[in-house]
């Protein structure tokens, strides 16, 4: 049995816009160098949108512009031969679902950002990052729990919650405890 088409296994905007934001936390935590992170997220991207996206570095990405009047996504995946697959989806605020196109060969990239889920990150993240999670963690950031020195702590012994404060603003990340005066 075949999955069924992405737009079809798509959140709601407002789900969705909150996945791409902790994948994007979750990988600010556990890559400091922000050139190499697979997820992003810019909520300041341009005046009323917001960007989140993808890139694995190797020609697969995507990315989705959040908009006042909805969201649209699009991507593209390489393959061995031929033209890159493609994504292109939109929804309206006022739809109730996405429409557009998406090659099948390119619906793998967002296969985490579909699950939404501690394991399918925590999978990701074995593979990419080659860590091992604390899956409890991996699940407040994924609930949106603010951030702090006990949670980082939990997903990585590298990263304080002082150095994701620029990430956290960036990412729209609500930040609990002390933060340092001069940021």
């Amino acid at each position: 049995m075949t999955e069924p088409h992405l737009a079809v296994r798509l959140p709601d905007i407002s789900t969705l816009r909150r996945r791409c934001q902790a994948l994007a936390m979750l990988d600010a935590i556990l890559c400091p160098e922000s050139e190499y992170r697979y997820y992003s997220y810019d909520q300041g991207f341009a005046p009323g949108r917001r960007l989140a996206s993808m890139s694995d570095g190797s020609g697969n990405e995507y990315s989705i512009v959040f908009s006042p009047s909805g969201a649209e996504i699009r991507g593209s995946a390489q393959r061995a031969e031929g033209p890159p697959a493609t994504v292109v989806l939109s929804r309206g605020r006022a739809d109730d679902r996405w429409q557009g196109e998406s090659d099948p060969d390119a619906e793998a990239m967002f296969e985490v950002l579909v699950a939404g889920t501690p394991e399918a990150y925590h999978r990701f993240a074995q593979d990419y990052f080659e860590v091992d999670l604390d899956l409890d963690a991996v699940a407040r950031i994924l609930a949106h729990a603010p951030l702090t020195g006990e949670l980082v702590h939990k997903l990585t012994r590298h990263a304080r919650v002082e150095d994701l404060i620029d990430d956290c603003a960036s990412i729209g990340w609500a930040l609990s405890g002390r933060v340092p005066a001069n940021h």
